[in-house]
């Protein structure tokens, strides 16, 4: 007979023999309990899991644990000597391991203050949705850090990630990493309800929507998506896509995942109710642009598409305009607002064509027509020719409309400030994108398709002469919206060299030249802003 093998992997096996002190796990020497040295689990920890995980010290006598909040520790100084400097000396600086909470004191010396002023002139760029003065106000406040009357811990740390992002000559720029842990840790915090923060919701969906535009600009998409839908589920959560609706409000569903009222106040005057209304349309843009620059056509619906989710809330306005008193009563209402839109609904209300809400239309129109590009299929049931036939000429209608509203995109020159000749340009440049989504599908084999799409991807690169370098930063889907452009010029070029076209040899060589400088001038825009945005550098 063989001897009888046991079947319990070795990694587990017991031993009567007793440990020598200092051996067992750290749950056990707290609990006073027979530990068996057992790793990566001991049998006790195996058999009734604890709150902490099981854990050893290392020949130092330090735990896996405690080093981690060491190295936690360290890097917590060093944030609050780039805080304030003047609170440290070049000798050895103490840390508390056991005061977790930063106290925050800017003044106006304050490296934080060079931050938030790095930050501020560029915010609209990239999602920022709060009034910007009454934002400045609060974070330079001499309250401690976490203070209710400042911004959210999520939300002030996000902001000085972006302040050094966008400072990449400043020192603290060596630090990014340091200042991007801290904005994720917050945001975290926040998220998992440990913070009474009274706008701590609003203020995490602003931290959220920085975010996402962070790693986006910075070709983490994965990241971008991921915060993009915590920002969105937020926003429905909390019923921002229903103020001041016709059908009332459907209570909070997300109060019940974060165990506070979501809103425990109504809004305490207009620009508490404008920074609610222009949050959504903020979320709203971000995911419809993102949804289209990197999700598959025949993927472009989502939680906002879903049956039952109705948009309600009435068009955003500049922050300026709330805080002048512009805002409707409290009992003017709102319903359908996107459907309307799209249906060509006639409305008149405040805030129609206002700079801000005609650029969130023509992130409705880019979506629509991604959209509906992904639906067609060379060989359709007459059915669904038909359907897609109306919904084709009823989206080129708009956007041939929303054109003809627009005004002449302003120059750099102007008087108008620089964040509002931003806002023009990416509005543009979304319709005519839009314009090229719709079209695309036929450009080889339609005329009028083909020249649309010509004509709208030589409007984008046409942009790009408005003294862009001026503007210093852009809002990061414009690197998408060059690349279709300049693909556009790609696909016609290569179309003429095979011989696809209709054009003499004469007037084929006439219009390739033409087409290489519209793409060298595209090519142009896109280097300008490649050192800038990790996207704009890896397009064509």
């Amino acid at each position: 007979m063989h001897p009888q093998v046991s079947k319990k992997p070795p990694a587990i096996q017991t031993s009567s023999r007793p440990l020598r002190r200092g051996k067992a796990c750290v749950n056990c020497s707290r609990g006073e309990q027979k530990c068996d040295g057992v790793k990566p689990i001991c049998g006790p920890c195996e058999r009734n899991p604890k709150e902490d995980e099981c854990d050893y010290t290392d020949v130092q006598g330090r735990s896996r644990t405690r080093a981690l909040e060491d190295t936690i520790a360290r890097l917590e100084t060093r944030i609050k000597e780039l805080e304030r400097p003047q609170d440290f000396t070049p000798s050895v600086s103490l840390h508390d391991p056991y005061n977790n909470q930063i106290q925050l004191q800017p003044s106006p010396a304050s490296p934080y203050t060079s931050l938030l002023d790095n930050f501020l002139p560029h915010a609209s760029q990239f999602g920022f949705f709060l009034h910007p003065t009454r934002f400045r106000l609060n974070a330079l406040s001499q309250f401690p850090f976490g203070h209710v009357s400042r911004p959210s811990p999520a939300l002030l740390s996000t902001v000085y990630l972006w302040g050094v992002h966008l400072s990449p000559a400043s020192p603290y720029y060596a630090h990014l990493p340091v200042f991007l842990s801290r904005a994720l840790q917050y945001a975290g915090t926040d998220l998992a309800n440990t913070t009474t923060h009274p706008h701590r919701v609003l203020h995490l969906m602003q931290a959220e929507v920085l975010l996402a535009n962070y790693f986006f600009r910075n070709g983490r998409f994965l990241e971008a998506k991921c915060h993009t839908s915590i920002a969105v589920s937020l926003a429905l959560g909390c019923n921002f896509h229903r103020i001041r609706s016709n059908f009332g409000l459907s209570p909070p569903t997300i109060g019940v995942l974060l165990n506070l009222p979501v809103l425990p106040h109504p809004p305490q005057d207009e620009v508490d109710e404008g920074e609610r209304i222009n949050g959504f349309w903020a979320v709203f843009t971000l995911h419809k642009t993102l949804a289209v620059a990197l999700d598959p056509p025949t993927r472009l619906c989502s939680a906002l598409e879903a049956s039952g989710v109705l948009i309600d809330t009435p068009w955003p306005l500049e922050m300026d305009t709330y805080r002048e008193g512009y805002l409707p009563p409290q009992d003017a209402q709102s319903s359908f607002t996107v459907r309307d839109f799209l249906s060509e609904v006639p409305r008149i209300a405040p805030g129609e064509f206002t700079a801000i809400a005609m650029h969130v239309k023509s992130a409705v129109l880019f979506h629509r027509a991604a959209y509906l590009a992904g639906q067609w299929r060379p060989h359709m049931y007459p059915h669904e020719a038909t359907a897609f036939s109306n919904a084709f000429y009823s989206l080129d209608r708009l956007i041939q409309r929303f054109r003809e509203d627009l005004p002449p995109t302003p120059d750099t020159g102007d008087s108008l400030p620089s964040s509002e000749v931003r806002t023009h340009i990416i509005t543009r440049a979304l319709v005519e994108a839009a314009a090229i989504k719709l079209h695309s599908n036929f450009s080889y084999s339609d005329t009028s398709s083909k020249h649309k799409c010509l004509s709208a991807a030589r409007a984008i690169v046409s942009l790009g002469k408005a003294s862009l370098t001026q503007l210093t930063y852009m809002n990061p889907i414009m690197g998408t919206l060059w690349s279709i452009a300049c693909h556009v010029f790609i696909d016609e070029i290569s179309r003429l060299r095979t011989g696809e076209g209709s054009l003499t040899p004469t007037a084929t060589i006439s219009g390739e030249d033409a087409l290489l400088t519209n793409l060298r001038d595209g090519m142009t825009t896109l280097s300008m802003f490649g050192n800038d945005s990790a996207l704009i550098s890896e397009s064509p």
